[in-house]
């Protein structure tokens, strides 16, 4: 229970500080975005940089919570 409750402070703090990086990691994974190319077509980028948004935004959120877990 305590590992959701950082995620969500690690989003919250993700939205906050790279919003683009948020939206990526948001529309891929909630809601019916299924498809990758759909996806980078509603934030106008391409599948790549979705890609990328996606894995600095994890590595961002992996961060918060090794720094938590310190």
């Amino acid at each position: 229970m305590g590992e959701v409750r950082q995620i969500d402070r690690a989003m919250r703090k993700l939205k906050r500080v790279k919003p683009k990086i948020y939206n990526a990691i948001e529309v891929k994974y909630t809601g019916d975005w299924k498809n990758e190319k759909l996806c980078a077509e509603s934030l106008s980028v391409s599948t790549k940089e979705l890609r990328c948004r996606v894995e600095v935004g994890k590595a961002f959120i992996e961060g918060v919570l090794l720094a938590h877990a310190a």
